[in-house]
């Protein structure tokens, strides 16, 4: 009998906990600097917690999909679903959003390319954030490039990253760093999200960095010879992803 009693306390305390947590939630929620131009949702509060919001009036059921768990919205008379999530760990965060059952990006995020997906992003003001903030020092340049690689047979596209005043001195010979993506992502993702024209300006700025060229590409590919082998027979390792990349970084 007290076994029980103990576990029927434990829920209750659970709970109650729950709600009171909930009922704390921090109210200075401001719209993400994610956001697509004059969208109020998703926004962040103190707390890093997410406040998601989409108007859905017909949707039967929607949630936040975001740090690897979903949270469930509700709706009020004018069909504009709201929800917070807990708080967030610093920095960009890739998510989504599940209206009946099926995986949407938010229509009031920018999309950034993650995951092997276009899709939503958030940014979660972090303690180190004037690490890569905009600032009045002089800026680089990010430049797209595109490039007809005879290793895969196709076009591919490249960022390039030239610091203050390159185009000012043809003579300078500069060091070149090649920054890779991580998983799933693509050459947007340090040109965007990953901010690394900022870091750059910044660092060059305090004395920090030796002025530098950044080349930042896709780190896949596919060579179509070797692909056709291993279609063939068994799995063989460079016939496509990384290694061929290797491939065309070296080579190319």
């Amino acid at each position: 009998m007290k076994y029980r009693q103990l576990i029927l306390l434990s829920v209750l305390m659970t709970t109650i906990g729950a709600c009171l947590a909930q009922s704390t939630v921090i109210d200075d929620f401001k719209p993400a600097s994610s956001n697509q131009p004059n969208k109020q949702y998703p926004q962040v509060n103190s707390e890093r917690r997410v406040k998601a919001g989409i108007t859905a009036p017909q949707a039967q059921k929607v949630q936040l999909d975001i740090g690897g768990k979903r949270y469930d919205l509700t709706k009020d008379e004018k069909g504009l679903w709201t929800g917070i999530s807990d708080p967030q760990d610093e920095g960009f965060h890739y998510y989504q959003l599940n209206i009946d059952g099926a995986q949407v990006p938010d229509p009031g995020s920018l999309f950034f390319y993650g995951a092997s997906r276009w899709g939503s992003g958030i940014e979660i003001p972090a303690k180190d954030q004037d690490f890569y903030a905009l600032k009045n020092v002089p800026h680089g340049q990010v430049r797209e490039h595109l490039y007809f690689s005879k290793l895969t047979e196709a076009w591919r596209r490249c960022f390039v990253y030239t610091p203050p005043d390159y185009d000012k001195k043809p003579g300078v010979r500069y060091p070149v760093l090649y920054l890779q993506h991580g998983s799933g992502e693509d050459e947007t993702g340090w040109a965007v999200q990953g901010k690394a024209n900022l870091i750059l300006d910044n660092l060059i700025a305090e004395k920090k960095a030796v002025p530098m060229i950044i080349v930042i590409d896709k780190g896949y590919a596919t060579i179509p010879s070797q692909a056709a082998e291993q279609k063939a027979g068994p799995p063989a390792r460079g016939a496509g992803g990384i290694s061929a990349f290797e491939q065309v970084l070296i080579k190319e």
